[in-house]
């Protein structure tokens, strides 16, 4: 039983026949006098991605990429889907002027046939490139197994005494965070050969975590930022108070994810992680892969939406963004770039709770429970005869 802040009682059960026991036990038992207001139950599900869909399930046209017809408007018209990528950062930048002689906007979001979504900021000056695997076994069993000490360390930045780590006396918070980072990639290590390369160890780096409100999804950087887990926890004042070359620094050639947007990038991850696209649940068992970042150089006062650390000489005419600050840009790119990649036509999916049940029953009954077990989407694990008995067994698992 749980207490919300609006005063009402949440009242878990392991399904609605445990549920309506309870509810039965509260009324005519513990609370006979108190008048009870009871909604409807409410099942909690997570959304997610498959590891890999059936040949016949995959694009005729040999595209490993298809969408639902309400997502239409992500398919490019032309067969190079990814061509708007590699197109020269000069060109683009002509072309996303408004008013250009005979130049067209950029897509703000589009999707390459490898599944890789490409999401613009809203002012056209920068892109997220960001596809979704499915996250093996094994690192999802582990982040169960560990999701109360994980929740404390990335969300509260607390130490936990279960990451601190074989002969550790003193704890701190950023020995937690490589503890947490040496046991993926142990995990990594041992994965299976057909897993996406960027899951094994020496591909893409792990960056940020997530197992907000029952999430368990992981942030992987491909581009080459030299972006690592500890680096993504520390302070984003820190970061936006370095005025360094590094920092201010535009490249046009490389798709390094540069240090003042790594914080806003591990932000709108979280905020997608806790809500995905399908029903905005959270999401379960996802790895989003960073596979690079654009930005490109303009002319404009740095007043126009663009990072704090670009703006430090800026004058106090500069001129106010119609789009709002670039780092909240970015963060709503991210997460759209995040959502958008759960909608992969056959990918998709959506988990529901199950229970476990084993039934016993006589021969003459068994119809009758295969029927109840029908209408109830149940999954029958195995089924048989017990030895010395005249009872059947039925195990199988029920949504709750």
């Amino acid at each position: 039983v749980e207490a919300m802040v609006t005063g009402e009682n949440v009242l878990g059960c392991c399904g609605d026949e445990h549920l309506k026991r309870c509810v039965g036990d509260l009324q005519k038992l513990y609370a006979r006098d108190v008048p009870l207001s009871i909604s409807t139950p409410l099942v909690a599900v997570r959304e997610s991605v498959a590891k890999s869909v059936l040949a016949e399930r995959i694009d005729p046209k040999g595209s490993s990429l298809w969408l639902p017809s309400w997502m239409s408007h992500l398919v490019d018209a032309s067969t190079e889907a990814g061509s708007v990528l590699s197109t020269p950062a000069s060109d683009l930048d002509e072309a996303s002027e408004v008013g250009g002689a005979g130049g067209q906007q950029q897509e703000r979001v589009s999707m390459s046939p490898a599944a890789v979504t490409t999401v613009w900021t809203a002012n056209r000056k920068a892109c997220i490139k960001i596809s979704a695997v499915a996250l093996p076994d094994k690192i999802l069993e582990w982040m169960d197994e560990y999701a109360e000490a994980l929740e404390s360390v990335i969300h509260r930045q607390r130490v936990s005494l279960e990451l601190l780590g074989p002969g550790a006396t003193e704890g701190t918070l950023e020995g937690c965070l490589r503890e947490v980072e040496l046991q993926i990639e142990r995990l990594r290590e041992n994965l299976e050969d057909d897993d996406p390369a960027e899951l094994h160890a020496g591909g893409a780096v792990l960056c940020g975590m997530s197992v907000a409100r029952g999430s368990r999804t992981v942030l992987l950087d491909a581009s080459g930022s030299n972006w690592n887990f500890a680096e993504s926890w520390e302070s984003c004042q820190m970061r936006a108070g370095r005025t360094d070359s590094k920092d201010v620094e535009v490249s046009n050639g490389s798709e390094r994810v540069p240090e003042w947007m790594r914080p806003n990038v591990l932000t709108g991850f979280t905020l997608a992680a806790s809500a995905g696209p399908l029903c905005e649940e959270p999401i379960r068992g996802v790895a989003f892969v960073i596979h690079g970042c654009q930005e490109l150089a303009t002319d404009e006062p740095a007043g126009g939406g663009y990072p704090q650390a670009m703006a430090v000489n800026a004058g106090p005419a500069a001129g106010a963004s119609p789009y709002g600050p670039m780092s909240g840009q970015v963060m709503v790119a991210t997460k759209e770039a995040c959502r958008y990649c759960l909608f992969r036509r056959g990918f998709s999916r959506i988990c529901e709770a199950m229970l476990s049940l084993d039934v016993h029953c006589e021969q003459e009954m068994l119809g009758k429970v295969y029927a109840v077990l029908g209408k109830r989407r149940a999954k029958v694990q195995d089924e048989g005869l017990r030895e010395g008995t005249s009872l059947f067994y039925i195990s199988s698992f029920l949504p709750l």
